[in-house]
């Protein structure tokens, strides 16, 4: 496959760089249209072609584009962008783990903890993490390059949580509590304190 991509190309069949590259070409022609259209109405444009459009002259056909559908416009491209610095993000990470992973070859046993600490502006839990997603990259690139951020690549592999099971009581709980509050309220009998 070509890395070209057009607009019959079928999405199942593009790479995630590709999807990356056809999403962010949609949002530069959004914001172009976003941006004549949104010229055309601060300049007069529209009510101009309506006053002409009454009075039976011709007019230029205008792009109207309802703010609605502007708006919208303006919030998918922020989910894009917010999309594409995650994918960005997931491979910077990787790139970095990699430094990371080969800077630990290149030190002997036990100086890479320090290392970190005193030439690094991030804790060697955060290298780990790093390191976690370079091996994952290297390791697993099929889930790798499903996931959409570092920290889904960081849950791969680890079992799901389970719920936290629910203590409640038993009925025979309930009736030894019962029992344990009556005894405290009226002080415990000489019968009761010999068992």
């Amino acid at each position: 496959m070509t890395n070209e991509v057009n607009s019959t190309t079928n999405p199942k069949d593009m790479t995630l760089d590709q999807l990356g590259a056809l999403a962010w070409d949609h949002i530069a022609k959004a914001e172009k249209l976003e941006a004549k259209a949104e010229q055309h109405i601060k300049s007069g444009g529209i009510y101009r072609e309506a006053a002409q459009l009454r009075e039976g002259q011709p007019m230029q056909t205008a792009l109207i584009i309802p703010q609605g559908t502007l708006d919208a416009q303006r919030m998918n491209k922020k989910h894009w962008s917010i999309e594409g610095k995650q994918h960005s993000a997931k491979i910077e990470a990787a790139s970095l783990g990699e430094d990371l992973i080969a800077k630990k070859a290149d030190l002997k046993h036990g100086e890479f903890k320090p290392w970190i600490k005193s030439n690094l502006e991030f804790s060697y839990d955060s290298a780990k993490n790093y390191m976690n997603v370079a091996k994952a990259k290297r390791d697993r690139a099929p889930l790798f390059d499903a996931c959409t951020s570092i920290r889904e690549v960081l849950d791969l592999g680890k079992k799901p949580k389970a719920p936290k099971a629910s203590l409640e009581p038993t009925e025979d709980d309930l009736r030894i509590m019962g029992k344990l509050k009556a005894v405290a309220e009226r002080g415990v009998t000489e019968g009761e304190r010999e068992c």
